[in-house]
């Protein structure tokens, strides 16, 4: 079983999210998600 942490900038918590094999996310899905946090942040 996989997991993630999703921090909440509003409330300064830590989410752990359960994900299954297909639910996990490949490389580029990751790359992406990063450049849209770092975008929203500038």
């Amino acid at each position: 079983m996989y997991h993630r942490h999703e921090y909440d900038p509003e409330t300064g918590h830590d989410r752990l999210t359960t994900l299954s094999r297909e639910e996990f996310p490949v490389l580029s899905e990751m790359v992406d998600e990063l450049a849209e946090m770092f975008s929203q942040a500038t």
